[in-house]
């Protein structure tokens, strides 16, 4: 896609200036959950931060899950929700996609679909190998923005979903990162 002048020409979406600016707006807001979100800052901070200027990029659909798809009796039939769309790192949709399949039955990334989706994702060779080697750090970093969605809604109870599930990814990584890796 980048090919495309009107993509070339777009500036990339830069994912850790977004986390930066919601952690400050939430240290200012909803200190009482501040430790939370340090503690998930500091490691999007020290994993994906130091690499993310030089991932590979591609227009993406920039909310890529399986509620923005109309499906046929067989496949994807078309894509709707096109409003983050724009030049992000190339596996940014993949990493949504296996974000939301995972906040569904966490189980599942270590043995179910999302696993299956990196096994063909890496089979059709679309995307370059440093881009997978960062999957999971940009799985994780993506959820601020689903956590940003419950602040704005003022839903406690998926906030403290997302709190979990971040805990949950954070806690597994070399587990669920060395399913990925097999695939």
């Amino acid at each position: 896609s980048l090919s495309v002048p009107e993509c070339a020409q777009k500036d990339t979406f830069m994912l850790p200036a977004y986390i930066d600016k919601l952690v400050s707006v939430i240290k200012t807001r909803r200190p009482e959950i501040s430790s939370t979100i340090n503690k998930m800052h500091s490691f999007v901070r020290e994993r994906l931060y130091p690499v993310y200027d030089r991932l590979p990029t591609g227009f993406c659909h920039g909310d890529y899950h399986a509620v923005n798809m109309i499906w046929s009796e067989k496949d994807v039939a078309a894509l709707i929700d096109w409003e983050f769309m724009g030049v992000k790192p190339e596996l940014y949709d993949a990493a949504n996609m296996v974000s939301c399949l995972g906040v569904e039955d966490p189980a599942c990334l270590i043995d179910g679909v999302p696993v299956s989706f990196v096994y063909a994702l890496k089979k059709a060779d679309v995307y370059q190998a440093e881009s997978f080697d960062h999957l999971l750090d940009m799985v994780i970093a993506l959820r601020f923005a689903w956590i940003s969605e419950w602040l704005r809604k003022k839903d406690e109870e998926m906030l403290q979903l997302e709190f979990d599930y971040v805990d949950l990814l954070m806690e597994h990584y070399k587990e669920i990162t060395s399913c990925w890796n097999k695939a």
